[in-house]
């Protein structure tokens, strides 16, 4: 065999290679929507699921959290799990913690995984609305116990407590499930709550909660009295006056401002801790980088943050921009690159790009070697 059909061997089964990986990686991707462009939203990744089957997609994911390795949990809701993604976004483990004995002895037992919160030693809680517990796990899914609680609806971590939204009442708890502190009824008048869909803390210790069918957001200090109220039910929804569409998932940032997600209207309503409005951006639509009932949201840092669009079936990471502020073009470049499909995309260009150096070299020896024979012939 001469060293020219090596050398075409070699560059025609290192394209074939590159083109395989790259083509597997790309197929088990589940296609994404045309990208909108939202005012003061710039859009970074989607996360559709594992891959283009009903049972690997996402189905009505509700909440998502984030641990401090940067592994994120999402409730996907529907399928009645919660999905461990590293930070590239490769599924990690799946959890289903309330596969318990009573519901071996009765598979017809539904959970309803609404909300998730990690913390710093590795305790995954979920809330199962439909069962009325907390279930402690893990990213092995051992049973660290369980917290029975009415319909819980939101959790949250910090100051090494956990911190719970149920149908009616705010609950704070050790991180081993003991109750330290709980206040509130259901209802619509001041110290009462209607099935909130968010709750967060601060490190001073204040708590809040986007009491959802109250319409409103309630600040508290750590003893469950109020600081402050914003929104109030009875708002018609096109009244200008409405603070919000639907007030669901909230999170906080390093900075302390406080980040709601607005389920009617397909935005997050930006607040300071004193209960300033600061912006609202968003905008309704199935396009990339805009909302459809969106339900939970979680801070990554640096303005940065993922948000559970349900009924768009996605995660969606966006960098937000308050106004008076900009965007940097390439915030979104190391998230760009943690795509799997771009990094075996680049590595099949570098393979490429290598057998390209290689085969130039070989051409060169050769070229010089047949130049070097016909100089001694002659």
């Amino acid at each position: 065999m001469s060293k020219r059909t090596l050398i075409a061997r070699i560059i025609t089964l290192t394209i074939a290679l590159g083109g395989l990986v790259y083509l597997y990686m790309a197929a088990n991707q589940p296609l994404g929507f045309e990208q909108a462009t939202v005012q003061n939203s710039q859009f970074l990744w989607s996360f559709y699921g594992t891959g283009k089957t009903a049972e690997t997609m996402l189905s009505r994911p509700h909440a998502v959290a984030i641990d401090k390795d940067g592994n994120i949990y999402l409730a996907d809701t529907n399928h009645q799990r919660v999905l461990v993604l590293d930070p590239s976004r490769r599924l990690k483990a799946t959890l289903d913690p309330g596969v318990t004995p009573a519901l071996k002895k009765n598979p017809a037992l539904t959970r309803g995984y609404l909300a998730v919160a990690v913390a710093n030693n590795g305790t995954v809680y979920v809330a199962d609305k439909l069962q009325g517990k907390i279930y402690m796990t893990d990213l092995k899914g051992r049973n660290l116990g369980s917290i029975d609680e009415m319909q819980p609806t939101a959790l949250a971590v910090a100051n090494n407590k956990l911190y719970a939204a149920t149908y009616g009442h705010i609950v704070v708890y050790d991180l081993k499930g003991h109750i330290l502190r709980k206040f509130g009824t259901r209802g619509s008048g001041l110290g009462e709550y209607d099935f909130p869909g968010g709750i967060t803390a601060d490190p001073r210790g204040n708590i809040y909660v986007s009491d959802s069918n109250n319409n409103r957001l309630v600040a508290l200090n750590q003893d469950g009295k109020i600081i402050w109220v914003v929104g109030k039910k009875g708002v018609a929804m096109n009244d200008a006056n409405r603070t919000f569409g639907l007030p669901a998932g909230l999170a906080i940032d390093e900075k302390g401002n406080l980040y709601v997600v607005d389920a009617f209207n397909g935005s997050v309503v930006v607040f300071d801790t004193q209960g300033t409005r600061l912006a609202e951006i968003g905008e309704w639509g199935k396009q990339e980088g805009q909302l459809y009932y969106p339900s939970g949201i979680v801070s990554t840092g640096k303005g940065r943050f993922i948000i559970a669009d349900e009924f768009n079936d996605r995660l969606q990471s966006v960098k937000l921009t308050l106004p008076g502020q900009s965007a940097s073009p390439i915030d979104g470049l190391s998230e760009t690159l943690n795509d799997p499909v771009v990094l075996w995309g680049l590595l099949a260009l570098g393979l490429l790009a290598c057998t390209a150096v290689i085969v130039r070299k070989l051409l060169k020896r050769s070229s010089t070697a047949i130049a070097g024979g016909g100089a001694k012939a002659s």
